[in-house]
């Protein structure tokens, strides 16, 4: 089998069932038999230690995010204290990160180290669809936790979510981010890198015309990450205001032009919170920018003509893992930047090494998976 450099030699040689295949990973075209170029994809298609380096770090994010969004689900169903309409957020959020590392992420992960899609035309649809779903149910949901912490802070007298609002909500955002990904379950089909040897390397690709696919992707980015990402940072923007100034509308007409020590304890709580909160936003726009613009460069040609492009596979690699790292990132989050989360894990964790729980009074009991109104300061920051 050989290399050759000049392009030109590309096609049918005399000779023995001998032909020429561009080269792959930026290669000189190949030439040689069938069963000698297929000799050649496979050993390319071996996992190279950059490969493998990522290998690990999706098994670290995929066991870690499961666990972690498990939990925040499980400590939301278990305890009372916990169930209102931001948290009831926050389990969207973590169901939607579950779902993506259970389906999402293990096709991903092969398809990037292998360059090959081994899982059928079906689940070519099927991923794709849920991936650019659960990028739109994200930051929909994150809209709508800034909206919530908005009215419950600086207009708490005009709205108050009720849990059965907050499940509409939550069925629209679904319904909106199933409508936005439709092209993808339908327009993405199975292409081969080569058309004599379509039972390797196969990818997904949208069927679609070039400016289709400029539009759409164009599109993506606008209405689904940037406007949301504005409206998300002017909601933070005047909570973060109001938090931070001498009073909260309501404080004054309950503590009488003093504020007490449980308006002081509600006030820092709030602000507790709402530090947790954009923390999850800085980070879901960190993590999901760089895809965003690997796919505006492809769609828009910005690498054709580059003489070096091996660093584009490991790009997208990176800007992939970030998104996964995304969704195991948020119970971290919650652990150490929420004291509600934070003594709920604990309850989880204490209960399952069969050790006894320290309560509020400094008293050990005995772990029962069961809220308990007590451990918190006051009663008004249960519904933060």
């Amino acid at each position: 089998m050989k290399n050759f450099s000049d392009s030109t030699t590309m096609g049918n040689i005399s000779g023995d069932n001998i032909t020429c295949w561009p080269g792959l990973s930026h290669d000189p075209p190949v030439c040689g038999t069938r069963d000698e170029m297929i000799e050649y994809i496979l050993e390319k298609m071996k996992p190279t230690v950059e490969e493998s380096v990522l290998i690990f770090l999706y098994v670290v994010v995929f066991f870690v995010g499961l666990f972690g969004n498990f939990l925040v689900c499980f400590v939301v169903y278990r305890s009372k204290s916990m169930q209102n309409a931001t948290n009831y957020f926050i389990v969207n959020l973590a169901v939607t990160d579950m779902l993506v590392i259970l389906i999402c992420l293990p096709p991903t992960v092969v398809q990037q180290t292998s360059s090959h899609w081994y899982f059928g035309e079906v689940m070519c649809h099927i991923v794709v669809f849920m991936q650019t779903a659960s990028i739109v149910s994200s930051v929909l949901t994150l809209c709508a936790i800034g909206v919530e912490r908005y009215y419950g802070i600086c207009l708490p007298f005009e709205s108050w979510l009720s849990s059965r609002r907050v499940i509409t909500i939550i069925v629209m955002i679904w319904t909106t981010a199933a409508a936005v990904s439709a092209p993808h379950l339908i327009y993405m089909t199975l292409k081969s890198t080569y058309n004599d040897i379509p039972e390797y390397l196969q990818y997904c690709a949208m069927n679609m015309t070039t400016q289709s696919r400029k539009i759409f992707q164009s599109v993506l980015v606008i209405c689904v990450y940037l406007i949301p990402l504005l409206i998300i940072g002017v909601m933070y923007l005047r909570i973060s205001i109001r938090l931070w100034s001498a009073s909260i509308p309501g404080e004054t007409l309950k503590s009488a032009g003093r504020p007490s020590t449980a308006m002081i304890n509600q006030k820092l709580s709030r602000r507790k919170i709402s530090r947790m909160l954009i923390a999850v936003v800085i980070i879901f726009a960190v993590c999901y920018l760089p895809i965003h613009v690997m796919y505006i460069c492809f769609i828009f040609d910005v690498f054709v003509g580059l003489k070096d492009q091996s660093f584009i596979p490991r790009l997208m690699m990176i800007s992939h893992w970030l998104c996964y790292f995304n969704s195991a990132i948020n119970p971290i989050i919650y652990n150490f930047m929420s004291v509600k989360f934070q003594s709920e894990f604990k309850r989880i964790f204490y209960r399952l090494t069969y050790r006894r729980y320290p309560d509020s009074h400094g008293r050990t009991e005995s772990v029962e998976l069961k809220s308990n109104d007590d451990y918190y300061s006051t009663a008004v920051e249960n519904r933060l």
